[in-house]
């Protein structure tokens, strides 16, 4: 099997470390590196011009690129090019689709692209032993979504909801004490939040599950302990209802769980 180099974003911006990226190709001469971008869980991405230093950084070393760009187009402020737009040569594959920002996840529509023919004909024998093929409605539904008209009003829509339960979040946190310290993103569909009172964050995700049906994700699932995502994709009326009593049941569990020598 492959040999696994992790590289891990850090604190207090999260973003893709690509010196370091590149000082670990020179060292280990990688055949792939997987990046995904915008980030999920903390929201971060890199710009245009740190894109184009690892492009072209692989490129130089043959090196396969490959990136997971679902949340492409969720930047809160500005944005940045897609992998494969700032990419001339074969090495760069861009994976995206429906599901995130477009808010279809029901059409099970993705999709790779890439100049590398060599690697086109490779996924297109994969796809003839799996999916064979999308539904023919799916396709045509996905056909007109990727319309550039449709496209930029869904990613707005995106956007919107994004800002305005971020701004019902705020809201909420600010009567709360330090319950969660919250890494605002600057794309995505999430928030990822620091729990400061504990880092036994899969015991508390397990017991708001069983408990009182809210359903969140550990750190732990993202191997860094201590932290929480939360989703805020939902439609603003919902979200703050919803989220409320999210923090109501995580300041539950701190009352009644904090004093039993598990934080």
């Amino acid at each position: 099997g492959a040999k696994v180099i992790y590289l891990w974003r850090e604190p207090p911006d999260w973003r893709f470390p690509v010196e370091k990226a590149i000082e670990l190709m020179e060292r280990y001469r990688p055949k792939a590196v997987f990046v995904t971008d915008p980030n999920n869980p903390t929201g971060s991405y890199m710009d245009t011009k740190e894109l184009k230093m690892l492009v072209e950084e692989a490129e130089r070393r043959g090196t396969l690129l490959i990136f997971d760009e679902v949340y492409w187009g969720s930047e809160r402020s500005g944005s940045r090019s897609s992998a494969i737009q700032v990419s001339d040569g074969e090495n760069t594959i861009s994976i995206s689709g429906l599901s995130k920002v477009y808010g279809l996840p029901g059409l099970r529509i993705g999709w790779i692209a890439t100049r590398c023919q060599r690697c086109v004909e490779k996924m297109l024998g994969l796809k003839d032993y799996t999916s064979i093929a999308p539904s023919i409605l799916s396709d045509y539904i996905a056909s007109k979504i990727l319309t550039q008209n449709n496209v930029d009003r869904l990613r707005r829509r995106a956007r919107w909801i994004v800002e305005k339960n971020i701004e019902i979040l705020k809201n909420e946190l600010t009567h709360r004490g330090n319950i969660i310290e919250v890494y605002w993103p600057s794309a995505g569909a999430f928030i990822w939040a620091k729990t400061p009172w504990t880092k036994h964050t899969l015991e508390l995700a397990y017991t708001l599950y069983e408990r009182y049906g809210v359903l969140i994700n550990p750190g732990e699932c993202f191997e860094i302990k201590g932290y929480l995502r939360i989703g805020i994709g939902q439609k603003p009326e919902v979200f703050g209802r919803n989220i409320r009593y999210t923090l109501n049941s995580i300041e539950e569990f701190q009352r009644k769980y904090y004093n039993r020598n598990i934080c």
